[in-house]
């Protein structure tokens, strides 16, 4: 699913990115998120609330 129309970043991309351990900043500066309208940041901020605990399980397991 596309997140950030402005730039193509899509909802793998950015799981992708979380679960390399960058941050929404990160991602912001290497991808353009939220560099253009900003609507997408809300959405990313909620995928990177529900991706924690899962990338948490996987870092501990």
């Amino acid at each position: 699913m596309i997140i950030c129309v402005c730039k193509n970043v899509n909802s793998r991309q950015l799981k992708e990115c979380l679960q390399r351990g960058m941050s929404l900043d990160d991602i912001s500066e290497e991808m353009g998120l939220g560099t253009g309208c900003g609507r997408c940041l809300e959405y990313a901020f909620t995928i990177a609330e529900k991706e924690a605990p899962l990338i948490a399980r996987e870092s501990a397991a």
